[in-house]
């Protein structure tokens, strides 16, 4: 990605809002990238977990997805929740048998 630098007090009325309108502009299509569904085998590549692990979470309820067809897909929003819900719980350790 390029940056550009400019001096806003320079810039016209005119151009100030131009550069606003591109910026919200921007800020929308990274929320409508961010809402975006993947297939099972996208969330996979993207979060290094098994396919077949992530088919099971979609059946036990623990993360939420939608049908599409004989597929699910899963939203970057849902497998965050998940993620986060998995680190809150962690793990207890084992105690020890005496």
């Amino acid at each position: 990605m390029r940056t550009i630098k400019f001096d806003p007090s320079k810039l016209s009325d005119d151009d100030l809002r131009a550069v606003m309108y591109i910026i919200a502009k921007a800020k929308r299509r990274s929320l409508v990238i961010e809402k975006r569904m993947m297939s099972v085998q996208e969330v996979s590549e993207a979060y290094g977990l098994g396919a077949a692990y992530i088919r099971r979470l979609i059946r036990t309820k623990r993360l939420n997805a939608k049908k599409d067809g004989r597929s699910y897909l899963v939203s970057h929003a849902a497998m965050r929740s998940y993620l986060r819900k998995k680190k809150a719980k962690g793990r207890e350790p084992k105690s020890e048998q005496l």
